[in-house]
């Protein structure tokens, strides 16, 4: 411990008090509600300081829907974006809102000091408008070009908060051939799928994750089907950001979807070498199992952030065990700033500047 503490003074930082993560807010959008129960319920606070120890890598996300306007929250974090239904560059021109919604979900940039946060903390949106202009339905030839656009670009991650009666063959063959995953929302209506079927979601295509949506109490109030939603998700009250840029609550399993997207992306940002594959292994088996879910989802599968943002953690080799203190991950910080972190990885401990992105060992050198 004296060795610890002598490299870190040599940096300029004291170690300080630990804390418990979950129970406080550790940003300072002002639009975030302080307590979020639906954050709280998913263990976000934590995988937000778990990334900012050990994210490296930033991850693109494809967002299929009406378009993402440039927002403030959301402006240094958009490339390369595409409007697939008219072939040119007017995906900012988001005239319904959902796809600013999702996109604010996925990412918002926090502890900027407007808007809110994001799951994820290093993440690139690509907006793909795939929507008919003004209106609330895609057209499915525009979500085959954004996949095959997110194969091409290296894009891993698609959030696709779209349903529909119809089965769209060319789709599912899209997404087969597609290095990634695609992250689907379950639907709204309520119904089971086994019953009353949308596509893709009961298409079963490997490299796709159907989310489900709960209510605040977690009782299921969205489409179902244990064979078919492999996890849920919050859906009631998800505070979002509209194309104005004003914070607001908003509801349905579109908004289920973008946690489990910025989640996936938060997982790669920490270790970028995982497969589609493994990422959607990790994603289902870290998530909390919940009995009274286990109709409704895949082994009563219910999203928990910082678990999955461990697990991810742990097979990149860095230890996510607390170096200090039980139940608790110690800081190191300059007064007034919450600018440093201490990790261990491969049984060794590290500082790194939150700042500057350096990483230093004990022995005071940078890696």
């Amino acid at each position: 411990m004296k060795n610890i503490t002598r490299s870190f003074t040599a940096l300029g930082v004291a170690l300080t008090a630990t804390h418990t993560l979950a129970a406080q807010f550790p940003y300072n959008d002002p639009d975030i509600p302080k307590p979020y129960a639906q954050y709280e319920q998913i263990n976000a606070y934590e995988a937000w300081e778990l990334q900012d120890q050990f994210a490296t890598d930033t991850i693109k996300v494809g967002v299929t829907d009406t378009g993402v306007k440039d927002i403030a929250d959301l402006a240094e974090i958009i490339r390369d974006g595409y409007d697939f239904f008219n072939f040119d560059d007017t995906w900012s021109d988001d005239e319904i809102g959902h796809g600013t919604k999702v996109a604010s979900v996925i990412g918002a940039v926090a502890n900027n000091e407007i808007g809110i946060a994001g799951i994820a903390r290093k993440v690139k949106i690509v907006p793909m408008q795939i929507a008919i202009p003004g209106k609330n339905s895609v057209a499915s030839g525009a979500q085959v070009d954004a996949v095959i656009y997110a194969e091409q670009n290296q894009i891993p991650i698609i959030n696709a908060s779209t349903y529909g009666y119809l089965e769209v063959p060319y789709l599912v063959d899209a997404i087969k051939n597609y290095y990634g995953l695609v992250v689907f929302c379950a639907g709204n209506e309520g119904t089971d799928l086994n019953v009353e079927p949308y596509h893709p979601q009961v298409d079963k295509v490997p490299n796709t994750i159907i989310v489900g949506g709960t209510d605040i109490d977690l009782n299921n109030r969205y489409n179902y089907g244990a064979e078919f939603v492999d996890i849920g998700a919050p859906a009631r009250g998800i505070i979002t950001l509209n194309p104005q840029g004003t914070a607001a609550p908003t509801s349905g399993t579109s908004f289920s979807a973008p946690l489990v997207a910025g989640t996936l992306a938060a997982m790669l940002s920490i270790n970028p070498k995982l497969t589609s594959a493994e990422l959607k292994e990790m994603l289902l088996k870290s998530a909390k199992k919940i009995p009274a879910l286990e109709t409704y989802y895949r082994n009563g599968n219910f999203l928990d952030v910082s678990a999955a943002l461990k697990a991810a953690a742990e097979s990149a080799g860095y230890n996510t065990t607390p170096i200090f203190a039980e139940n608790s991950i110690e800081r190191v910080k300059p007064v007034g700033l919450n600018r440093f972190s201490v990790f261990t990885k491969d049984n060794k401990v590290f500082v790194k500047d939150r700042v500057s992105g350096k990483v230093w060992g004990l022995n005071g050198n940078s890696m």
